[in-house]
């Protein structure tokens, strides 16, 4: 839900944005934004074929969903061709955020940190130990991720619907 409300705010100020699902294994933006998940992310990743960036409600803002869960996830996320990816989507817009999934759970979002500008840690009120985001901050560190800074926001709350 950070992403998804990080790339309405830039978008309603202007900024064309595309937000990318970039949790393979466990997707929900297109849950968010009410678009199919059939073709996404990972569609673009085991082909040659454009990323099938979708329209959104909110002005100014694309979305690449997840698309089909491939087996190769961290693979995929830390390839050439996700470096491809992002480099065309930057040409067709202004900011390109990614949803990824938690560091520690799967090497996915650890991968992911290592292709992006700069990393927003999310530490979530009544779930996220103290333990467990000091982890996640070593582990950013070692592998030469750039920390923006850390978003502590409630517990999770299912979204009402719309913008």
């Amino acid at each position: 839900e950070v992403a998804a409300n990080l790339a309405v705010a830039t978008a309603q100020a202007g900024v064309r944005t595309v937000l990318i699902d970039a949790h393979l294994r466990d997707p929900e933006q297109h849950t968010i934004f009410m678009v199919p998940n059939d073709k996404g992310l990972a569609t673009a990743l085991t082909s040659d074929a454009t990323p099938p960036v979708q329209a959104t409600q909110v002005a100014n803002l694309s979305l690449l969903a997840a698309g089909p869960a491939p087996l190769t996830t961290s693979e995929l996320l830390g390839s050439a061709r996700m470096q491809e990816v992002l480099a065309g989507l930057l040409e067709r817009s202004e900011l390109v955020i990614l949803d990824a999934p938690p560091i520690g759970q799967m090497a996915d979002g650890t991968v992911l940190a290592t292709v992006v500008d700069g990393v927003l840690l999310v530490v979530r009120a009544g779930e996220t130990r103290r333990p467990v985001a000091l982890e996640a901050k070593e582990v950013l560190d070692r592998v030469g991720a750039r920390i923006l800074g850390t978003v502590y926001v409630e517990p999770r709350r299912r979204w009402p619907g719309g913008w």
